[in-house]
């Protein structure tokens, strides 16, 4: 087990990312293969895509820091900079769009403070 440090919450933030959204997308398909019979049924359908949508985003972004933060990949250090800034400001969308759970926010706070200095110590 590691410690709480910059290091180690580059690595496990963009693997929460990944399992956390893979779970939102399983759920949603779940959710949208389910019959409803509710009232305002489009609504319904509405919530459930979201729900992927905001998944997939969230997976995207984990994808993008896991890419960034790699030092073995063969990309100009602007690049990794670059795809570790996106997938950052991508991670932003599912914590929000998820506030009443409240465990996304708090390892989304917790983690966005060691993932600016770990950016600051990399990249100045």
């Amino acid at each position: 087990m590691c410690q709480c440090s910059p290091n180690c919450c580059s690595v496990f933030y963009p693997l929460w990312c990944i399992i956390l959204g893979a779970l939102g997308v399983v759920g949603g398909i779940i959710l949208a293969c389910l019959h409803s019979y509710e009232k305002n049924r489009g609504v319904a359908i509405t919530c459930k895509l979201l729900i992927i949508v905001t998944s997939l985003t969230y997976i995207i972004a984990g994808i993008l820091m896991m890419l960034g933060a790699k030092r073995a990949i063969r990309l100009l250090q602007q690049d990794k900079e670059v795809l570790f800034k996106v997938g950052k400001c991508l991670s932003y969308i599912y914590p929000i769009s998820s506030a009443l759970a409240l465990y996304p926010i708090i390892v989304h706070i917790v983690a966005m403070t060691y993932l600016c200095t770990y950016q600051k110590n990399r990249w100045g």
